[in-house]
C-alpha cells in the first residue's frame, strides 16, 4: 500500500508516465492532490503533502506556462498554508500573463473579499466580465463571474449596483 511517507508513492505520481503534451491529466491529478491537502494543511501529513505538491507544480511549470489550472490551485494551497500575500501575488501573476483565466479571477476575488478588500475584488471581476465581450464563452462559464461579482458588490456594501448581469443595466 503506498504511503505518503514513502517516496515511491511520489515517483508513481511524478507524471513521468504521462506525455508532457497531455497536461489535462496532470492538471486533474494535481488539483485532486491539492483538494486533499487543503483541509489537512494544519496537520503534519497535510503540510508534507502540500509541500511535495507545490514542488511538483513548480516542476510542471517548465512544461506549460502559464498553466491557469495548476497556478490557481497552487495559490489556493499557498493560501491554506497561511501565506495569504504570496497567494494573492501568485494569482495576480497568473492574471498578468493569462488574463482570460476565469478560475484565477474567481479565486482571487474570493480571497480579496475574505481580506476585506471587496472593492478590489469588484474591479478584478469587472475586468473579467469586460474580457468576455471579446471572446466566445459559454453562458455557464460567464455566469460564474457575474455571480461572484454580485457577492463582491454585496461585501463592498454596493448592493445597489446590478452586478453587470446581462439585461440588468449594471456595469459590464
Amino acid at each position: 500500500m503506498p504511503s505518503l511517507a514513502n517516496d515511491s508513492y511520489y515517483s508513481l505520481l511524478a507524471y513521468s508516465y504521462f506525455s508532457p503534451l497531455n497536461t489535462s491529466i496532470v492538471d486533474y491529478l494535481i488539483v485532486s492532490e491539492i483538494n486533499t491537502a487543503i483541509p489537512m494543511a494544519d496537520m503534519d501529513l497535510g503540510r508534507e503533502l502540500a509541500l511535495k505538491t507545490l514542488s511538483r507544480i513548480d516542476g510542471q511549470a517548465l512544461l506549460k506556462s502559464p498553466n491557469c489550472i495548476q497556478d490557481t490551485a497552487k495559490a489556493r494551497l499557498v493560501w491554506a498554508l497561511g501565506e495569504k500575500d504570496e497567494a494573492i501575488d501568485g494569482l495576480m501573476g497568473v492574471l498578468s500573463v493569462a488574463p482570460d483565466c476565469e478560475q484565477a479571477r474567481l479565486v482571487i476575488s474570493e480571497a480579496l473579499v475574505k481580506l476585506g478588500r471587496s472593492d478590489e475584488a469588484v474591479g478584478i471581476l469587472n475586468e473579467g466580465i469586460n474580457r468576455i465581450r471579446f471572446k466566445e464563452v459559454l453562458e455557464s462559464e460567464s455566469r460564474v463571474l457575474f455571480i461572484a461579482l454580485e457577492e463582491a458588490l454585496r461585501a463592498a456594501g454596493r448592493e445597489d449596483e446590478e452586478g453587470g448581469r446581462p439585461g440588468g443595466g449594471g456595469r459590464h
